[in-house]
């Protein structure tokens, strides 16, 4: 049966009378307040260094001599690893002879022209031999410098898979060298975003490998294109990584973090839901002796984030509302504050 609505007054006002026979409501204050908040895009991505590359033999040779050790840290030049060059640098010793020999001839050649002592047709053949004798000596030095790797930027040497003595061919692995001083974070976004996404745009990185911790870093490059097929687009990320714990490989979960503002903040506990609308209890004096009633309010929310909501609408900074005990209360219930909850000073979470 339906109830009349002479009943459900009835009721209603039952429940006030009841409510004044227990007494006031004990509960627990929150004083509304400004914060910090973001709106947050999240993504995965995976950590790439910031520059990578495999050391390897550009000829068929014998090493002598590894100038590093598993995880050692190189300066940009360092000499890595030698390869046996003894054949070669005999056959440079002959060529810079030979070039040695030619330049004499060629300044010979030269003084004598201009007292007009030697032909054109001898000078010129003069300077032939000069400049095949460098070209020798040079094509020398440059099979000399293949046999010799070092460092192409400053980095980590990781493990390597070779010893002295090993013969090698082109393409063998001996190390990889990365410089993890900066990490590459890639991740995919929903080209709808497209209007907030800019270099600059902060973001935070977190992983199992560390518990959660948040690594703040921002983007560095937009892709230009959006994947046909997703309707996303790529962007990536530069992390800081002074400390070395970041790792190349890793898998994180990414925070775009955009549209920073201060909204006034509660602790989402204050919060009565009804459907699809949310109300809070505001604390107020009645007029009646001091005594402090509950109004219940309706409110807009925005985001959430760390136990508490933004208040998009309802509510003014100063106001009082219930944080705990709203549960127990009807409109205009009296109450009686047994604690006021203290937020801490505003953060962006």
């Amino acid at each position: 049966m339906k109830r009349s609505l002479s009943t459900v007054v009835l009721a209603t006002l039952c429940s006030g009378v009841m409510a004044q026979q227990r007494g006031p409501v004990p509960v627990v204050l929150e004083t509304v307040a400004q914060s910090t908040f973001v709106d947050r895009v999240e993504a995965l991505g995976t950590l790439q260094a910031n520059e990578l590359v495999e050391i390897g033999a550009l000829v068929t040779e014998r090493i002598d001599a590894l100038y590093f050790e598993d995880g050692d840290t190189v300066e940009q030049g360092d000499l890595l690893v030698q390869f046996a060059m003894d054949q070669e640098q005999a056959l440079l010793a002959e060529a810079q002879a030979v070039r040695e020999e030619a330049a004499s001839e060629l300044r010979r050649s030269e003084a004598l022209a201009e007292r007009g002592a030697a032909s054109a047709t001898e000078l010129s053949l003069r300077r032939r031999e000069f400049a095949v004798a460098d070209a020798r000596a040079r094509a020398v030095q440059a099979q000399i410098d293949d046999r010799t790797i070092r460092a192409p930027f400053a980095g980590t040497v990781g493990i390597r898979d070779i010893s002295v003595g090993a013969s090698v061919s082109p393409g063998d692995i001996i190390a990889r060298l990365a410089d993890t001083s900066v990490m590459k974070l890639d991740f995919s976004v929903p080209s709808t975003f497209l209007e907030e996404l800019r270099p600059g745009t902060p973001i935070e990185g977190r992983t199992r490998a560390f518990g959660g911790e948040a690594f703040v870093g921002e983007v560095a490059t937009v892709d230009s294109v959006v994947d046909p097929v997703t309707r996303s687009v790529l962007v990536r990320a530069l992390l800081p990584n002074d400390d070395g714990r970041l790792r190349p490989g890793l898998l994180m979960t990414v925070d775009l973090l955009f549209n920073e503002r201060q909204s006034l903040a509660v602790d989402e506990r204050a919060l009565v839901p009804n459907g699809t609308r949310s109300f809070v209890f505001v604390v107020q004096a009645s007029g009646q002796d001091g005594e402090m009633i509950a109004v219940q309010r309706e409110v807009q929310t925005g985001v959430r984030r760390g136990g508490s909501v933004e208040i998009v609408s309802g509510l003014q900074a100063g106001e009082q509302v219930v944080v705990e005990g709203a549960l127990r209360l009807t409109p205009n219930a009296p109450v009686r504050p047994r604690e006021e909850l203290r937020r801490s000073g505003a953060n962006t979470q």
